[in-house]
Formats: C-alpha cells, structure tokens, sequence
C-alpha cells in the first residue's frame, strides 16, 4: 500500500516537472524571437 502510494506521488511529481520545463522551454524560445527581431 505504501509503496504503490510512492510510486503514484512519483509520477505526479514527474508530470508537474514535465509541465513546468515545458512551459521553462516555451518562455524561453519566446524571448529567443523576441531578441532576434
């Protein structure tokens, strides 16, 4: 039971850290095109 809890809290984590360099990486090439105009 405990365990099966970590492993959920696990992927939860790694889909909110997925989100977050996602949208790290969109901001960033956002600035890219905004510096290279």
């Amino acid at each position: 039971m405990l365990i099966r809890f970590e492993i959920i809290n696990v992927f939860i984590f790694l889909k909110l850290f997925y989100k977050i360099d996602l949208f790290i990486d969109l901001s960033y090439k956002n600035k890219k095109a905004l510096l290279n105009k």
